[in-house]
């Protein structure tokens, strides 16, 4: 489990309520639960799920060199779904502070699980002026689509809530 769903940000408070009891019942089904996140298996811990029945398995990699950050202009990649607790509208303000700055930024990610929050995202980035340097992409999942991942000088990472230890 990577968050609760009721964690999502923006949700009306009968919609918070009814995903809290329905993820609550689902979890408490399992004979376990894993969690991305210590933080997240608080959180589930906190749902009333018994502690012994919840592992966190963090995601990771072996750690490897730094790349050369020496490709200009500076590209950013973003990945992640277009909903508000990912923050893109944050990232698009603060890349809206440094515009005089050469940059370019992509954000791949799905936009169909928040509509609403996608086309403000996206009004956001036309009201800064920022569509010729920020892309967004939508979701690469179909066999032969290729995201733009490299080479990239930065991966960012928004979030209006912290999931991960990091």
């Amino acid at each position: 489990m990577h968050h609760p769903l009721a964690d999502e940000c923006g949700l009306e408070t009968d919609r918070v309520k009814r995903f809290e009891r329905q993820e609550t019942a689902a979890l408490q089904s399992m004979r376990g639960v894993i969690t991305t996140s210590r933080f997240t298996a608080r959180r589930v811990a906190g749902m009333g799920i018994d502690t012994a029945r919840i592992a966190a398995v963090e995601p990771g990699v072996a750690p490897q060199p730094l790349a050369a950050a020496d490709q200009t202009p500076p590209r950013l990649l973003c990945v992640a779904t277009l909903t508000p607790r990912k923050g893109h509208d944050l990232l698009v303000e603060a890349l809206a502070r440094v515009a005089d700055l050469d940059w370019q930024c992509d954000f791949v990610g799905s936009a169909s699980r928040d509509p609403d929050h996608a086309d403000r995202v996206s009004a956001l980035i036309r009201t800064h002026g920022l569509a010729n340097r920020i892309h967004v992409h939508g979701e690469c999942s179909k066999p032969g689509c290729t995201p733009p991942m490299q080479p990239r000088t930065c991966s960012c990472c928004p979030r209006t809530t912290k999931a991960t230890a990091w």
